[in-house]
């Protein structure tokens, strides 16, 4: 870029910053004539034309920028903004995807696309996908984008993904969406006290939205059916012993009556009320009659009730004081608070504790500690363990954990029947009743369900356990219709739409595919009287008959031999285990003579059927120490959890090699499988194929990722 054309490109782009649109452009075409070769010289004449909304000429503008400078994302951005403007849409979206491909962040082609796909039902994939990275990378603004993206959140399964979105919306002016739909979150989430709260939150600034009014009618009947499932008398978790421990009111230590008035409470009062009760815990050994003889140590009435002298405690404690079930939760660890409707005294409360980050931050200790020691106390009780987890935690983001804090080691320990299950499924069949029984009778899948992100480790557990087993039971015990059962009842355990379930739906899948495919797998020869077959449960021949379970080596091949100016296919199979071998073999004319399909069939059998089993339990072995020779004696692999080791002929000595798995290189070819090391090709060893026992499972783990 010549300097005269830069001084021009630079004047063209203050003139454009300072709003000086007319000179800016022809200083643009200046630096332009001046220099035709000037990538920055185009750019800035494009910017300019576009400023002017004179489209045709930025258009041709960005061409000429990017095609001198054609990894320029920015200028493919704004090369697709501009043939958007003019009509041209396929265009403008091929130029976009150019730009993301030089860079997935770039902002101007992110909302080109967004603009385009917005609305478009047949492409709604490809906008929402362009949302969430404009999101992630720059913060969508638009309350109608964020709560789209909040909604394909909350219909994939992540909804606490989609409550993040809603909460950005909250305080938008005449959008009473992002509060209905987060309470649809938090219902996904089981947490049926946060979704009516919400909706009530709603309804009382938008009384006339007919989606939170249906919602909250409805969910409010079954808080309803809740409560009335606990009795008044059991809604009291705490013994008498730790009543007041956590937390004491000062207006209940004074013996203000329920109902007083607390917005002007004189300093005087609050004196004589002091003078009183210290005179009764002089008079009673600590005794105060009108806290049913709650001992109370003189120093801490003291400081409690010095409390009220500060202006901002006091209002906090007023808070409380005023909203009783609150009150008695954190007193005496009453269930009421979270059995009760959302009731403006409730609304009240929530309202100061999302907006008043002080009162929020003093009530969240007191709170967690409470709800952490009767929670533990709820978990062998149903109906409050589920009141307790319907939401309403007046606790900080930062300090949820604290309410689980001693009970995690309890939830923890609801999994230890299934631990157990899993370790004995590698030696003993599982039971798929067995199993359920033991997940209906702690009532697992829902407990585990209602739990907060806190668990996610321990809810993702759940089902992973459940689907290992079920992998064991069709890998080692070879029943895929048990294995599908055993799937199916670990999706109980997951959410709707999560990853670990759309796992789960894609094993389903592939073990219906095996299902209906077994009967075509399967294979029987005759030999005369002799019956020979390869089925699910193992190999037969004739009475000999091999478990699939009990498979030790498998070795199959083909011969091609030319004998007096004849052609013929030599196939031999030989499979052994349980203290026997079965030994199969036969000559073909060619591949497609009908003896050799047969034998194919049958080596088709032995893969779907016999050799799974067998690989798996050879990755065992190496897994826990053993190693496993694969050839003859005086040219053997021997395979461990590490790598494999070979010898090869040197002058005057045999050479040792131990290659690491990552190393390892196979390959099979005119029917020896050759083993070497990528770093050394030339030193290898060449098994022949059809001869050696387990040359197969040497292929496989030589070529899986697994290893």
């Amino acid at each position: 870029m010549s300097e005269a054309s830069k001084q021009l490109s630079d004047k063209a782009t203050n003139l454009r910053l300072e709003g000086k649109n007319e000179e800016a452009l022809l200083a643009a075409k200046g630096a332009v004539n001046l220099d035709q070769e000037s990538a920055n010289a185009w750019w800035e004449l494009g910017l300019c034309s576009e400023a002017l909304n004179k489209i045709d000429a930025a258009i041709e503008a960005f061409e000429k920028t990017i095609q001198l400078s054609d990894e320029f994302a920015r200028g493919w951005g704004y090369y697709g903004k501009a043939l958007r403007a003019a009509g041209r849409k396929e265009e403008a979206i091929r130029a976009c995807e150019r730009a993301l491909e030089l860079d997935e962040t770039e902002q101007i082609a992110l909302i080109q696309l967004m603009a385009i796909y917005d609305g478009d039902n047949e492409n709604r994939s490809k906008f929402i996908e362009y949302l969430a990275a404009y999101d992630e990378n720059y913060g969508l603004t638009l309350s109608n984008y964020i709560n789209v993206l909040g909604n394909h959140y909350l219909r994939e399964g992540n909804n606490h993904l989609a409550l993040s979105c809603y909460k950005r919306v909250f305080d938008e002016p005449d959008f009473p969406y992002g509060r209905h739909n987060a309470g649809l979150a938090y219902y996904q989430l089981a947490q049926l006290l946060n979704a009516l709260d919400i909706w009530a939150i709603n309804l009382k600034e938008n009384p006339d939205y007919e989606a939170s009014a249906d919602e909250y009618g409805k969910k409010l009947l079954m808080l309803r059916e809740r409560a009335k499932a606990i009795v008044e008398g059991h809604r009291v978790i705490l013994p008498p012993s730790e009543w007041f421990e956590n937390y004491l009111s000062p207006f209940s230590l004074l013996e203000f009556e329920s109902d007083a008035e607390l917005d002007n409470v004189e300093p005087r009062i609050i004196q004589a009320f002091r003078k009183k009760m210290l005179q009764e815990i002089d008079l009673e050994d600590g005794k105060i009659s009108w806290m049913n003889d709650l001992v109370v140590d003189k120093s801490r009435a003291i400081g409690i009730s010095d409390e009220l002298n500060n202006p901002e405690l006091f209002r906090f404690h007023a808070i409380i004081f005023k909203y009783k079930p609150l009150l008695d939760f954190l007193s005496k660890g009453d269930i009421t608070f979270f059995l009760s409707e959302p009731v403006d005294d409730l609304l009240e409360v929530l309202e100061q504790f999302n907006s008043n980050t002080e009162f929020a931050e003093w009530l969240t200790p007191y709170f967690a500690k409470q709800f952490d020691n009767v929670f533990k106390k709820s978990i062998s009780k149903p109906e409050i363990y589920y009141a307790l987890l319907g939401g309403r935690l007046l606790v900080t983001d930062e300090h949820l954990d604290d309410c689980f804090a001693s009970s995690r080691q309890d939830i923890d320990k609801l999994l230890v029947p299934l631990r157990e299950e899993a370790k004995s499924a590698e030696h003993t069949k599982p039971s798929y009743e067995k199993i359920k029984s033991l997940i209906d009778r702690a009532d697992l899948a829902k407990k585990l369900k209602a739990l907060p992100v806190q668990f996610i480790d321990l809810q993702n557990e759940a089902p992973k356990i459940i689907r290992s087993i079920a992998i064991d039971t069709v890998n080692v015990y070879n029943d895929s219709e048990e294995s599908k059962r055993l799937l199916e009842l670990s999706k109980t355990f997951t959410f709707y739409n999560s990853s670990i379930q759309k796992k789960l739906e894609e094993d389903t899948k592939d073990l219906e595919r095996i299902i209906s495919n077994e009967k075509q797998d399967e294979s029987n020869l005759t030999f005369g009287e002799l019956v020979s077959s390869i089925k699910k449960d193992g190999i037969r021949h004739g009475d000999t008959f091999i478990p699939v379970d009990k498979v030790e080596t498998v070795r199959w091949g083909t011969t091609i031999v030319n004998e007096n100016y004849k052609t013929t296919l030599k196939v031999s199979m030989v499979v052994t285990g349980a203290g026997k071998a079965v030994n199969l073999g036969w000559n073909a004319a060619s591949e497609t003579d009908q003896p050799k399909v047969l034998f194919d069939k049958h080596v088709n059998a032995l893969m779907s059927y016999l050799f799974p089993s067998l690989l798996e339990r050879i990755k065992k072995g190496l897994d826990s120490g053993e190693t496993i020779n694969i050839g003859p004696w005086d040219n053997q692999c021997k395979l461990t959890k590490y790598g494999v080791q070979f010898k090869t002929k040197g002058w005057f000595s045999d050479k040792t090699h131990n290659v690491s798995w990552s190393k390892l290189k196979v390959n099979l070819s005119q029917g020896m499988l050759q083993v070497f090391s990528i770093d050394n090709y030339s030193d290898k060893i060449e098994l022949p194929f059809k001869d050696t026992d387990n040359a197969f499972a040497l292929y496989i783990l030589a070529t899986s990722d697994e290893r």
